[in-house]
């Protein structure tokens, strides 16, 4: 609640993860025959990528069509601006976001989600100035971000 200023009563008729996982996948495109999918996310290392993981394992469990997890690869626009902005003092969203003059967002998924597609094409365009290639390219070719981070 500190963090999202969620309260539980508010969260008492919603469905868990499990319920909604196939509406996921489907959302982010999933296809057995797609090698790779690159969700962009903001410190997905520390929490998000392994409940997504967790959630696809315990669906894999109880379902005959069985998700993949493994051609899911993860862009974290936290590492991002640690490798592009070595010499700030904070790498939260609310931080990044005042940095780049983004309007900021309020821990709700709609405006979290704005204000990173926001920050992601600002990293986009600084990496495709230091790589020399358009915003465009960069932006039609993730794993170009990924490796950079990696």
């Amino acid at each position: 609640t500190d963090i999202t200023g969620i309260y539980p009563d508010e969260l008492i008729d919603e469905k868990i993860i499990d319920d909604h996982l196939e509406d996921i996948m489907n959302f982010i495109n999933y296809d057995k025959n797609t090698k790779s999918i690159y969700l962009v996310a903001h410190n997905c290392d520390s929490f998000d990528r392994l409940f997504l993981i967790s959630s696809i394992k315990k669906y894999n469990e109880t379902h005959t069509e069985k998700l993949d997890y493994k051609h899911i690869y993860y862009i974290d626009t936290l590492n991002l601006a640690k490798k592009l902005l070595p010499n700030i003092k904070s790498y939260s969203l609310r931080s990044l976001s005042h940095y780049y003059n983004i309007k900021s967002g309020n821990h709700r998924a709609l405006s979290d989600t704005i204000c990173l597609r926001e920050l992601y094409h600002h990293f986009v365009r600084e990496i495709a100035d230091h790589l020399n290639k358009s915003h465009k390219d960069i932006l039609n070719n993730p794993d170009i971000v990924y490796d950079f981070i990696n």
